[in-house]
């Protein structure tokens, strides 16, 4: 199976996503619709070319969250709509307008002068696009914001991977385990460790992928190997 991250993905070329698209989808799957203002430009229906890379039995999980809009969402619902992939997370943060600058006096001015529209025919601004699958994003309460921010002040993380320089799931879990009593979920202790050890690795040596402490990804390997 492939899964594909496209959490806190914010876009960018559209032609970006009909390549992705054109990947997995059969000769002739709509991508998406850019339907035009009146005046502005003509309407541009996109469908997939060509033979797909990848084999239609191979099972395809993608990743959004809010943080996925634009181009992201076009490739999401793509796959989504066309029974090629599962999505998993929440829901993404509905970005379906293009915009174009235009000379305005002595300065510029961004106008509206299309929409995105799914294979389905959706208009996903200000919308978004709900996942197959519902997995929440880790999150901090108020209460929880405010332990979150003592910990940084008293540089507790980053003294504790300085002790503990070796990142192993055994080192996360104790740290989680030790400071739990502050009123913070052990789950989010042991992300904040995590990523401060990932921090503090040069880049090309940092996983590609954890698992082990990512709720959503851990959701999607289940639903790799069994299908549900």
């Amino acid at each position: 199976g492939l899964i594909i991250d496209e959490r806190n993905n914010s876009g960018g070329a559209v032609d970006g996503a009909l390549q992705s698209a054109n990947i997995f989808l059969d000769e002739g799957a709509k991508i998406v619709t850019i339907q035009a203002r009146k005046g502005t430009r003509r309407d541009q229906r996109y469908l997939a070319t060509g033979k797909p890379t990848f084999d239609q039995d191979l099972p395809v999980v993608v990743l959004v969250n809010g943080g996925s809009a634009s181009s992201a969402e076009i490739f999401a619902a793509a796959m989504q709509q066309n029974g090629r992939a599962t999505l998993i997370g929440t829901k993404t943060f509905g970005k379906g307008i293009v915009q174009d600058v235009f000379r305005f006096g002595e300065g510029f001015a961004q106008v509206t002068t299309a929409h995105y529209y799914t294979p389905e025919g959706e208009n996903i601004h200000e919308k978004g696009i709900e996942p197959d699958i519902h997995v929440d994003d880790v999150k901090l309460d108020d209460e929880e914001i405010g332990v979150y921010e003592q910990l940084m002040k008293d540089k507790v993380v980053s003294t504790y991977v300085k002790e503990n320089p070796e990142p192993s799931e055994a080192n996360i879990r104790a740290f989680g385990a030790m400071y739990k009593d502050r009123g913070i979920n052990e789950d989010i202790l042991n992300l904040l460790v995590r990523n401060e050890y990932l921090a503090k690795m040069e880049y090309d040596k940092r996983p590609i992928a954890d698992a082990t402490f990512d709720a959503q990804l851990n959701r999607a390997v289940q639903f790799i190997r069994t299908g549900q």
